[in-house]
């Protein structure tokens, strides 16, 4: 078995692939209850793999316990806050303040790719 907390987590796929290992029995559990082929899941874990999964399954993935900031940043901690206790208000009010700072810079970043693209 794997030792989870030997697994590196650089990027959302290496994140993806810790949270995976240590909260699911198998890839195929997790792909089952994520809804997706088990096949498909590969091409999302471990180092030289598609990045993130499309907004489609972010909120699947926070249902499944897996905290979206940590999964795209890094930044917090693996399990969402469903899955937390003893969270305050505030806490949440600044991980959603920092949650949305990444998307709006995601946004921006996939509109620069996209117009670059057409140019």
């Amino acid at each position: 078995m794997t030792n989870v907390e030997n697994l590196p987590t650089n990027t959302p796929s290496e994140r993806l692939k810790r949270f995976v290992t240590s909260q699911f029995k198998s890839n195929v559990e997790f792909a089952d209850l994520l809804g997706i082929r088990p096949q498909s899941l590969t091409s999302y874990l471990g180092s030289g793999k598609r990045s993130v999964f499309g907004a489609k399954y972010l909120s699947r993935l926070r249902e499944l316990g897996l905290n979206i900031d940590w999964y795209l940043t890094g930044e917090g901690e693996m399990l969402s806050l469903y899955q937390q206790k003893n969270v305050s208000i505030d806490d949440v009010i600044v991980r959603l303040d920092r949650l949305e700072r990444h998307l709006h810079t995601i946004s921006i970043q996939l509109d620069m790719l996209l117009s670059s693209k057409k140019g």
